[in-house]
Order: structure tokens, then sequence, then C-alpha cells
């Protein structure tokens, strides 16, 4: 005689997974759509040059980018 403390199972494991991944998608998915899908700056080669070189460089080559122009 089984004991009476066996648990049935509802779900299988794979479909019980595929469930839990679902769900954790769609937490991710609402998290980056309330946090960062609405944040998009503006962004142009002197902009970047700034964060990558520092604030030095970047004057140099928006310098160069309006004698050029």
């Amino acid at each position: 005689m089984p004991f009476p403390s066996k648990h049935i199972r509802f779900l299988s494991y794979s479909k019980e997974i595929t469930l839990a991944l679902l769900v954790k998608f769609l937490l991710l998915g609402g998290l980056w759509w309330l946090f960062f899908s609405g944040n998009k700056p503006p962004v142009n080669g002197a902009i970047i040059a700034e964060k990558i070189f520092g604030a030095q460089h970047s004057t140099t080559i928006s310098q160069q980018n309006k004698e050029g122009h």
C-alpha cells in the first residue's frame, strides 16, 4: 500500500519547465519594457567619442567634423 504522503503530479516535468520558462521570459520582457524601451538618448559621433576616449578627444573629433563639412 502506498504512503498517503505521495503527491499526485498534475503536469509532467517538461510541461512544468516550459511553463516556468514562459513565465520568466514574460517577466523579463515586462521589466525590459518598463525600464529600458522608452529610454533612447540621442547618439552621434561626438557623444560616442566622449564616452570611449574622454572629453579631450571628443572636442578634436567634433572640430574636425565641423571643418570637414
